[in-house]
Order: structure tokens, then sequence, then C-alpha cells
């Protein structure tokens, strides 16, 4: 090939390039796409979410196909959508055939196809949902065999979190692989080891949230000196929100109500608690098929830092979540704000 035509391809090639690439471009930033939770088990759950947002500045419209796990079938797996500047929506995927995985990690692919071309998303989510069970609060993390464990990691650092209800109580047992348990008295020390969660009920499609307010309840789990365990009551959901963020001292908000235990065994920390429902004032009711928000951070001052479920559950950063969590004294808080609460979680009958 001589030079000319090989300079004239070149030239071609490039021109081909800068038209090409806007379009591209476009198609990829225009859309952000996730799959919620699965707040049922999928042998027996009938939906898959998909959320989809539209930052640009125009509208869109086209197509999103969710593509699930091998051996799934979704009824239909294509849903028609139309999104204005700055909108969101839930899209409700029928699953007609699903199979439960014992490591609780799904793998799904979401395509956007519009005028500007086709957009994918490949992620993978887990089962959020709490088995009806009675478990005590007593140190035996064998009773919680028939829950559904989430587990992920942080700095190669294992978190393993497993949620029960009963007509009484909401149960969680979380265990974290650390180097050592650094308890909340611990008089040399400024910061310690800890378990961070909150809760919160899902408001009506067609209520707005109340604005100015906290909205959900927030606990604090962390270990004593002498092998006893405290839970603090952090927030509550009609606190106003810059009361709810404001780092607080601890030490006048021991909540007695909610059943705590925390032990180590072979290099795990295991903190283990139940929260009557009654506590909760009926912010989130005992019924199986229940939905709420819940989320955990894991405070480990001495190895990993911040822990975040959130990031695992692929959680969007929003201009909210420098309010989504309270700063209480002695927690691994940096510049970064950890992401929001509002992770969507299920009561079931059973895991099976």
């Amino acid at each position: 090939m001589s030079w000319s035509i090989l300079r004239t391809f070149c030239h071609w090639l490039l021109v081909v390039a800068v038209l090409v690439a806007p379009i591209i471009c476009a198609a990829q930033d225009q859309l952000r796409m996730r799959v919620e939770t699965l707040t049922v088990p999928p042998a027996t759950g009938p939906l898959a979410m998909v959320m989809v947002q539209n930052p640009g500045s125009a509208s869109w419209e086209g197509q999103i196909v969710l593509r699930p796990p091998s051996s799934w079938e979704l009824s239909p797996d294509t849903r028609a959508v139309r999104l204005e500047s700055g909108q969101t929506k839930r899209l409700a995927f029928n699953i007609a055939r699903g199979r439960n995985l014992e490591t609780n990690r799904y793998p799904f692919e979401v395509v956007a196809i519009g005028p500007d071309g086709e957009m994918t998303h490949r992620q993978e989510t887990f089962v959020a949902s709490a088995p009806f069970f009675r478990v005590q609060v007593d140190g035996r993390p064998d009773e919680w065999g028939d829950a559904i464990p989430i587990s992920f990691s942080t700095g190669q650092r294992e978190t393993t979190i497993s949620t029960y209800w009963s007509r009484r109580q909401f149960s969680l047992l979380v265990a974290v692989d650390e180097q050592e348990l650094i308890p909340s008295d611990a008089s040399d020390r400024s910061s310690f080891d800890a378990v961070q969660f909150a809760l919160a009920a899902v408001p009506p499609p067609d209520q707005a949230p109340e604005s100015g307010t906290a909205g959900r309840f927030e606990f604090l789990l962390a270990a004593t000196r002498n092998g006893g365990a405290r839970c603090f009551r952090l927030v509550t959901p009609d606190m106003c929100l810059n009361e709810a963020t404001r780092p607080r001292a601890l030490e006048s908000l021991v909540c007695e109500q909610v059943e705590v235990a925390v032990w180590r065994n072979d290099g795990i920390t295991y903190y283990e608690c139940s929260v009557p429902f009654r506590s909760l004032d009926n912010a989130i009711l005992p019924d199986a098929g229940r939905e709420f928000f819940f989320s955990v951070l894991v405070h480990d001052p001495d190895g990993t830092g911040l822990r975040e479920l959130a990031r695992h559950a692929k959680l969007w950063p929003t201009p909210e979540d420098p309010q989504a969590w309270n700063r209480w004294e002695g927690g691994c808080w940096d510049d970064v704000s950890p992401l929001g609460n509002k992770i969507r979680w299920g009561l079931c009958t059973s895991k099976y």
C-alpha cells in the first residue's frame, strides 16, 4: 500500500472514530442501572427489580432487557420505558423459574437499548431476607444455620451478615474476620470495633418522605472489656437530620431493650442481637413478605477501617449520603461519606 493511500485511509478512520465516539459515549453515560437485592428467595420469589436512572439533560426512551442467571426464566424479560431528565424508575421482572444458590450470589446483566445504541451493566446481587426463626441471643452461632448469609470482602477480610425474624423481634448476626477485638471501654484506645446498623420503613409509593427528619432507627453494637456487650440507640425517625448526623457521645444512649452478645472465636468476632419490633414504634410490622430498608457498617479501626454492606449491594452515591449515618465518637470516619442505608430487605417464611 502506497503512503498516500495509507494516509487517506488513516484520515477517514480518524473521521469515523470522531463521529462514532460521541454516540458511544452518549449511550454509555446516559443511564444508570442497578439490580436490586432479592427480598424473597428466587425459587419462590415472584419478582426481580431493576432501578434505572436518567441523569442526562434530555429524555430517554427505549427498552430494558434483564438477563438472569443461567437456568432462570423471566416472563417477560424486556420492559419498555421512558425516562425524563433526572427521573428514576423501578422496573419489575416476573421470575417464571428461579433457583436458590448456596453462595447467595446471583449474576445479572441489564441491557438498555435506545436511539443511541446499547448499554450493558453486569452485576451480582444477593437475597436480602430474614427467614422466620426465634433465636436466643446467647453466643451460639450454630442456631443460624437456617439464615440466608450475605458475605463480602473488604481488604481481604470477610464479613458475613445473617438475619432472622419472629413475631416479636428482628435478629441480626454479623461475623467479622479481624485481627483483634477492641472493646468500647478500652482506656488506651480512642476508637473501637463495632457494628452499626439502620432500619427504616419503606414509605408507600404515593407518599413523599418527611423532609428534615432522619426517618430511620440506628443502633450500635460493641463489646466491653469484661466480656459483655452493649447496644446504643443512635437515631430515631423523628430526630432532625442535623442532630442525627452530628457526632454523639455514647454513654447516655445505652438501649436496654435490645438483647446483645459479642464474642470471639478462631479469629472471628461475632455480634448478635435481637431488636423488639415494639421498640421500633410499629414502623416495621412482623409479617411474611414485608419489605423495609436495612444496612450495616462494620468499624474495624486497627484493620480494614470501615466496611460497607451498601457497596456490596451496589447502591449509587447520592447527595443525601452524608446524612445517612450518625458519626458517633470512636468510629472509623474519614473525609469520604459512606453510602446510604436504604438496602431493600424482606421477611420470608424460610430460605427454602
